[in-house]
């Protein structure tokens, strides 16, 4: 996914690790930054989200890797967008503590839920205006 987002226009991956002497990976953050708007006011326009963690050595419960690593980069990433959003695909719970110390907040997930057996104008019809466009159904999407 790195080398998807980096091909892509107005994204910026990067990769954060914790390792340790051993130069084992003990924590893991991949946030790419989304330029909405470049140029002088791209500062503004900038948001960072990891898609898929932090991740964490699965047979660790020891949160110091962890937040070494949200340490170092919440003292870099303020610098280049507005805001991370984390987009956990598995249960965060287990390190909440650790990432309300460095500054993240959780929020639940925004589920939307559509039941797809309807025809495509039902379906469409139920979808605000702003949201379905026509562009989505002259790509076939619809």
């Amino acid at each position: 996914m790195y080398e998807v987002f980096a091909a892509t226009r107005h994204h910026r991956p990067s990769v954060w690790a914790a390792v340790d002497t051993d130069g084992d990976v003990r924590a893991l953050f991949t946030p790419v930054s989304i330029t909405v708007v470049g140029g002088p006011l791209r500062s503004l326009t900038t948001r960072s989200v990891a898609f898929a963690g932090p991740l964490v050595r699965p047979t660790s419960t020891d949160a110091r890797p962890l937040d070494l690593l949200l340490r170092a980069y919440r003292s870099a990433a303020p610098r280049s967008s507005v805001f991370t959003e984390i987009r956990n695909v598995a249960d965060g719970t287990t390190f909440a503590d650790t990432l309300a110390a460095n500054g993240f907040r959780h929020e639940a997930h925004l589920n939307f839920l559509l039941d797809l057996q309807d025809d495509d104008d039902r379906i469409w019809g139920r979808v605000a205006p702003s949201a379905a466009g026509t562009s989505a159904r002259r790509a076939g999407w619809a």
